[in-house]
């Protein structure tokens, strides 16, 4: 079943999240240069849900991350196995 065409209004919409979105992470790259993130006494005052949400968000990413490096390092292995 064919997709339905977007209205201009909602690429307009979209469009602006996308750019809401780069500046959002743009500001939290910055963010996290802080040194007070490396500090037990920091996290202490932070809101309890808050803390366990990034800390998952950080799980994820690892896990992410590891598995992109098991495709890169297969590919290599894959070509290797070739020569």
């Amino acid at each position: 079943m064919p997709r339905r065409k977007l209205t201009d209004g909602e690429k307009k919409k979209m469009a602006e999240a996308r750019a809401r979105s780069r500046k959002e992470k743009e500001a939290a790259l910055e963010a996290v240069n802080n040194p007070q993130l490396c500090k037990a006494s920091f996290w202490k005052a932070v809101d309890y849900d808050l803390m366990i949400a990034v800390e998952d968000a950080i799980e994820a990413s690892k896990k992410q991350r590891k598995l992109a490096r098991i495709k890169e390092l297969e590919k290599e292995l894959t070509r290797l196995k070739a020569e």
